[in-house]
């Protein structure tokens, strides 16, 4: 059986009760001008940064649509920072070229969720899933859960 957890986090510096996440990771700061969109699967988070409107990542993002943490990375975010919880930041800029299209929001975290959403729960099932039946279980998931906080 497939555990899961939704969350969609926008605000820098908001709390949010982490229910089913795995034990040792905590939760990655929400980016600069960004936000965070996080799956947990079978004792895995998986959390993709993303950027503002006029806002690009500081680092090339294209190879890394989203950071995982779990027992596989010994519960420590895969981030191109170093020691710790910041998973990327954003920075004003007209042209978006440092991340895959989809890591960008079209105007606002607190705008675009649920769509958003949608499109990275595609992804992490495409791959990190593969085809497994995990649509019985989870049909519609989205960003609506009464925890999230945008």
């Amino acid at each position: 059986m497939q555990s899961l957890l939704f969350l969609c986090l926008c605000l820098a510096g908001t709390a949010l009760a982490a229910h089913g996440h795995p034990k040792g990771c905590k939760l990655p700061h929400v980016p600069r001008n960004g936000g965070l969109t996080c799956v947990t699967v079978n004792n895995t988070r998986y959390c993709k940064p993303m950027c503002n409107k006029d806002h690009d990542f500081e680092f090339l993002r294209r190879s890394r649509l989203f950071e995982k943490c779990g027992q596989s990375t010994g519960y420590h975010w895969t981030t191109q920072y170093i020691g710790g919880l910041r998973l990327a930041d954003c920075s004003r800029s007209s042209v978006r070229v440092s991340g895959q299209p989809s890591a960008y929001f079209a105007e606002q975290c607190v705008r675009d969720n649920k769509k958003v959403y949608e499109e990275f729960w595609k992804e992490v099932n495409k791959a990190v899933l593969r085809p497994v039946s995990l649509h019985q279980e989870c049909k519609k998931p989205h960003c609506t859960d009464p925890l999230v906080r945008c």
